[in-house]
């Protein structure tokens, strides 16, 4: 049997898909989305592209899309978040990133994530958590850390994640807990680490 491979998503790739709400697009070895290749596909609320090769997410990949509520992006070979790569996504509310070792954040990789809820980034090789990284996601309550290798944690390391109410990071290498940071880590309802 062979296996069947998409290697690059066109614009307008799903003609005629106008009322789907979930599409699942995983392990089919997707290196590249071109820009628009969602376009008519206004009531997608769910995509799944879970175990591709996708490497960077850009600006307008998910053009089209504006309902969506969640994103999965797990197990790809992610390295980069480019500026206004979620600019689009308002209504995004979980976004699954983890298992992808290499990926690098920037303090605007999140512009447009202001609904965000949920984010899974277990294992994307996260070395230290930056009060610049979290610009514009306020509404995060539940953020999923574990496996990296996060070395300590201070006062700042939180910032801006005022709704946070779930913090997991086990398996990271912590080693150094700024005094003052119990302050935030008291709040949270749930703080695991190793």
């Amino acid at each position: 049997m062979t296996q069947f491979q998409l290697v690059y998503l066109r614009r307008k790739s799903f003609p005629g898909f106008s009322g789907c709400r979930w599409l699942k697009l995983e392990g089919l070895g997707v290196e590249g989305v071109e820009p628009g290749a969602f376009l008519g596909m206004d009531d997608l609320q769910i995509l799944s592209m879970n175990r591709n090769s996708l490497e960077r997410i850009g600006p307008s990949m998910f053009e089209g899309i504006p309902q969506i509520e969640s994103l999965m992006l797990s197990h790809n070979s992610l390295q980069e978040i480019q500026d206004g790569a979620f600019s689009q996504l308002e209504s995004l509310d979980t976004l699954y990133l983890s298992f992808n070792p290499n990926l690098l954040f920037t303090p605007t990789s999140w512009g447009g994530l202001q609904n965000l809820r949920w984010l899974y980034a277990e294992s994307v090789g996260l070395t230290e958590l930056r009060s610049d990284m979290w610009r514009g996601m306020a509404s995060l309550q539940y953020l999923k850390l574990d496996h990296n290798y996060i070395t300590s944690l201070d006062e700042d390391s939180l910032e801006g994640l005022d709704n946070l109410d779930t913090l997991e990071i086990l398996g990271n290498r912590l080693s150094f807990i700024e005094p003052g940071t119990t302050s935030w880590i008291l709040k949270l309802v749930s703080v695991l680490h190793s």
